[in-house]
């Protein structure tokens, strides 16, 4: 195989940090080839930001939006908005390939200091204007609430939010890769469409396509290239799942951050979370094998939300029915 792929992306990003903000105005040139298995990549010069940047007053008033949803006893410790667009040139052989994306990007940390708490999340869309910031309003909520709350030693519902469930699909594909012959039900994990993003790293259309069933993975067809100057790999794009039970019984407590990512150490997938319930907000850890944590999965809302997990991943509200939620001081 020798291919050539070539990019060139133009951006509006505002950078908010303690000591104030600033709007940048970016332009990127690359290329990358893959020739007798050697992969190389190079900068070329650049043209000056043009047609596809995105527009300074949008990065701006996304900015103060963000700023007018965090109450006192939560800091904005830093936060990147950008909008632009980039196009892509890809070869190999006759084969040639042109295609244009365009991305809006919003992440933002937070922090309770009293608490010494931290969340790091992620929204995105093709354009700003299609980012809802509603999405982080759970979040801020319980991080703003954060108090001595008591954790029921006996299983409970538990729901996850929609960023949490977006984490969730990337992390429990990973597991079902890694261990292809364990049981995972009825859940079927399936790469969705999305409008923002219709092509892979080599030009190639991302179909709608199941990759795993009760019987573990069936594949994945596409190549997530996040930049020219790495090679790109296999990767599901739009994740998401079908075959969940819908939920017949309340939710008892709500996991609306992860604080630490998805960890699966070859047997139990395991992650710590922000949750909330009624007497307050509080850390919590679950860990359960793979198969448990799609076993136990119950639809709790209808709408779903894409985010830029990876090569993306639709969240929707799910319920984890009898968890054991182990506290964290």
């Amino acid at each position: 195989m020798n291919e050539t792929y070539r990019k060139r992306g133009v951006t509006t990003r505002l950078e908010i940090r303690a000591g104030g903000a600033v709007i940048v105005q970016t332009s990127e040139h690359g290329e990358s080839t893959i020739a007798d298995g050697v992969f190389r990549a190079r900068t070329l010069s650049s043209p000056s930001v043009g047609e596809g940047a995105g527009d300074s007053n949008a990065v701006e008033s996304m900015g103060l939006s963000l700023e007018e949803m965090i109450p006192a006893t939560v800091s904005l410790e830093r936060a990147t908005i950008l909008e632009g667009s980039a196009d892509h040139w890809w070869t190999e052989g006759d084969t040639e390939r042109s295609w244009r994306e365009n991305n809006a990007r919003l992440h933002a940390t937070l922090l309770n200091a009293d608490r010494k708490t931290r969340i790091s999340t992620n929204l995105g869309a093709a354009h700003l204007n299609q980012i809802d910031l509603t999405l982080l309003t759970p979040a801020i909520a319980a991080l703003a609430d954060m108090r001595s709350a008591s954790i029921p030693a006996s299983p409970m519902n538990l729901t996850l939010e929609n960023a949490v469930t977006a984490e969730l699909w990337a992390a429990l594909l990973e597991a079902i890769l890694r261990q292809p012959d364990s049981k995972y039900a009825t859940l079927e994990m399936r790469q969705q469409l999305c409008p923002q993003s219709t092509r892979d790293g080599r030009g190639e259309e991302i179909r709608c396509v199941p990759l795993t069933n009760a019987n573990g993975p069936l594949g994945i067809p596409n190549f997530f290239r996040p930049s020219y100057r790495v090679p790109p790999m296999r990767a599901a794009f739009h994740l998401d799942a079908v075959g969940i039970p819908t939920a017949s019984a309340p939710s008892e407590c709500s996991a609306v951050a992860t604080l630490f990512p998805f960890a699966n150490d070859g047997r139990r997938l395991s992650v710590t979370l922000l949750c909330s319930n009624p007497s307050g907000t509080f850390r919590g850890v679950v860990s359960m094998t793979p198969a448990e944590w799609a076993e136990r999965l119950r639809a709790a809302g209808e709408d779903s939300f894409w985010f830029p997990v990876d090569a993306g991943s639709y969240g929707r509200r799910l319920m984890l029915e009898g968890v054991e939620i182990q506290g964290v001081s």
